[in-house]
């Protein structure tokens, strides 16, 4: 089966290991969530777990695959000030931590 994306963990001997996730198993777990919840195309998100944390590859393709505007912003301003940053990309959903999400004015 062809290999779809190749995530690092640092696994239990602390040494970086490479996690193959397969291309079914990735295109069926897209198609499922979607199926439950629509992502409507009006959607702009802002993409803010890390390329290299697994959620990413959730946030992007749900996106691509729904037609939906991914937004992104400097790391550093971002975190310094998101409303501002959020407002500017007009950014309608985000995922985030809960204690992130906390401090934020929706």
């Amino acid at each position: 089966e062809w290999c779809f994306a190749v995530l690092f963990t640092s696994g239990s001997t602390g040494k970086p290991k490479g996690v193959q996730i397969p291309h079914l198993a990735a295109t069926s777990s897209i198609a499922s969530h979607l199926a439950v919840r629509p992502l409507p195309p009006y959607m702009r998100w802002f993409q803010f777990a890390a390329s290299t944390f697994d959620p990413s590859l959730m946030e992007t393709f749900m996106n691509f695959s729904s037609g939906t505007t991914i937004c992104a912003a400097n790391q550093q301003r971002f975190l310094t000030d998101p409303e501002s940053v959020l407002s500017e990309l007009e950014c309608t959903h985000m995922m985030a931590m809960p204690s992130f999400a906390a401090m934020l004015n929706p």
